[in-house]
């Protein structure tokens, strides 16, 4: 089985199939990745990482202590394996934690909402805050961009050049690989499209990685480009790209547009202090 799966059915085998050396290990396991805020500039502080499957399972745990079903029907993980995936409250701790540092994702905008909702009210009821008040909200498009960049002035790619492999080869971001013979020239439409034989071929993506791979910007933030896309407060717009964009589509200034849940958006956290 191919290294990295889509995140909801590497949940569904991680219940039913124990002999995939992949999702477990008798080694050591990882241990979770624990979200943190950092700044880019006095009042805004991003999350660290994409956020993750733990993190948002965090949120649904919360919601049926409370007994709001109501809401928990609502923003459940969107999959085929449903019956999979509501009975996690008691066996997700025991998962691979590789899985649990997957990037959220098949979730809609308003889960999102939501989930920024609960971190807000937990943070400000937390008597060991660092900060008196804040709110947790979905970044708007030109916040997102501004935290991409870096505290750089302009660049392509949230690290700042115009490549998407280090000198030494190495893949910088998650993103959909092409090469010409996937670029065809549509004469009907008169414009380039891309055409792929098996969008499940392991050539052109690795599906999704856990939220700390690659490299972070210059603000220490993690997957500003590929890995799943991040929905922004305008409901419908993702930025960053993800796993099945190519690398065109992984700029910081790079628009995905969505009506619907996708296993390649998920979204990233942002904190604004409102009083120190």
């Amino acid at each position: 089985m191919r290294k990295s799966i889509l995140v909801l059915i590497s949940i569904s085998l991680a219940f039913c199939n124990h002999s995939n050396a992949q999702l477990f290990k008798k080694k050591k396991k990882t241990k979770l990745l624990i979200q943190s805020y950092l700044p880019v500039n006095d009042s805004l502080y991003f999350g660290k990482y994409e956020v993750s499957i733990s993190d948002y399972f965090a949120f649904m745990d919360d919601l049926k202590a409370n007994k709001r079903l109501d809401l928990f029907d609502n923003y459940i993980i969107d999959t085929l394996l449903y019956n999979k995936i509501t009975i996690y409250s008691n066996s997700y701790k025991s998962m691979s934690s590789n899985i649990l540092n997957y990037p959220v994702n098949n979730i809609n905008h308003e889960s999102a909402i939501e989930f920024c909702k609960w971190k807000t009210n937990q943070y400000n009821n937390n008597p060991k805050r660092k900060f008196n008040k804040v709110i947790f909200r979905l970044p708007t498009e030109k916040e997102w961009e501004y935290a991409a960049f870096g505290g750089k002035s302009s660049c392509e790619y949230p690290w700042g050049g115009p490549y998407l492999r280090s000198r030494d080869g190495k893949l910088l971001c998650n993103f959909l690989r092409l090469t010409s013979k996937d670029i065809t020239f549509n004469t009907v439409l008169n414009k380039y499209e891309v055409v792929l034989d098996d969008l499940i071929n392991y050539i052109y993506y690795d599906g999704i990685a856990n939220i700390d791979s690659y490299f972070p910007n210059g603000y220490g933030l993690y997957n500003m480009s590929g890995n799943v896309a991040e929905m922004v407060a305008e409901k419908g717009l993702a930025k960053g790209g993800g796993y099945k964009d190519p690398g065109y589509d992984v700029r910081i200034k790079s628009q995905k547009f969505y009506s619907k849940k996708s296993d390649d958006i998920g979204f990233r956290v942002l904190m604004v202090v409102l009083e120190k």
